[in-house]
Order: C-alpha cells, then structure tokens, then sequence
C-alpha cells in the first residue's frame, strides 16, 4: 500500500510483486513529515484525532489513486492542506 509506503509501516508492492522502498534519507524525511505535520490532525500516534487513523488497517482497502490524490493534494473540504510538499 502507497500510504503504508510512506509512511515507513512497510513496503510498497507493485502490481509486478516488486517492492519499492525509498531511499533512507527520503524514509526518514516522510516519517518525520507525516509525524509532524499529519499528527496534528490525525494523532501523533496517526490512531486519529481531528483526522481519522493513518494505520495500515485503517487504510486497508482503500484505492491507491485515491490515496495518492489525498497524499499529493489533501483534502480542501476537509482542511487537510498539504501544499505540495511530497
């Protein structure tokens, strides 16, 4: 899962079984990105606050160009403003 990916929880899969992970400094620069600025929203533990869970569970399910639209351009109506910082 894309947001899984991200987020540092575990490897994203292609649709060719291959795993594609971030290079390290880029992991350790979205966990600190998604900790920081998604937590004030969604928890600093991402379980939920204001915003809902960012688990793998959660998130199981979900459509990844829904994910990937959410991730790149937030969600306006809902004050989720990334600001094109991916």
């Amino acid at each position: 899962m894309l947001c899984a990916a991200l987020l540092g929880w575990e490897p994203c899969a292609k649709a060719d079984s291959k795993v594609v992970q971030p290079p390290p400094e880029r992991a350790a620069w979205l966990r600190h990105l998604v900790r920081q600025d998604c937590g004030a929203c969604h928890g600093l533990t991402l379980k939920g606050g204001l915003g809902s869970p960012l688990t793998p569970v959660a998130l199981a399910g979900k459509p990844d160009d829904s994910l990937v639209a959410t991730i790149l351009n937030g969600r306006p109506a809902h004050r989720c403003r990334h600001g094109g910082r991916f």
